[in-house]
């Protein structure tokens, strides 16, 4: 299954791999009883906690196969550092010069 993987993300382009990895990411979700109540738990959890609304355990899942088929492309080398697009980049420097200053 592991050399499967690496094969399409190695091969295919990458709109044709999502709905490859949507596809088997809700087979995944159908079949994983525990891990959506595990989910459904933990965002439960992280609703109270922070008064979000969060709901959709599927895209959880979803997220999760397509951050794995990001990194064998960062392996394979099909993504470059100047490929990134960071969304919040300032919020994410001021993270890391706060973590620096409490050390």
């Amino acid at each position: 299954m592991v050399k499967l993987t690496f094969y399409l993300v190695c091969f295919m382009p990458r709109f044709l791999l999502t709905p490859i990895v949507f596809f088997i990411s809700f087979l995944y979700f159908l079949s994983s009883k525990n891990e959506r109540k595990n989910l459904e738990r933990f965002y439960l959890n992280l609703n109270k906690k922070f008064g979000t609304n969060h709901k959709n355990v599927f895209r959880n899942f979803f997220e999760f196969s397509k951050s794995i088929v990001d990194k064998i492309s960062v392996w394979l080398g099909k993504i470059k550092y100047d490929d990134l697009v960071l969304e919040n980049e300032k919020e994410l420097y001021e993270l890391f010069l706060t973590q620096k200053e409490v050390r």
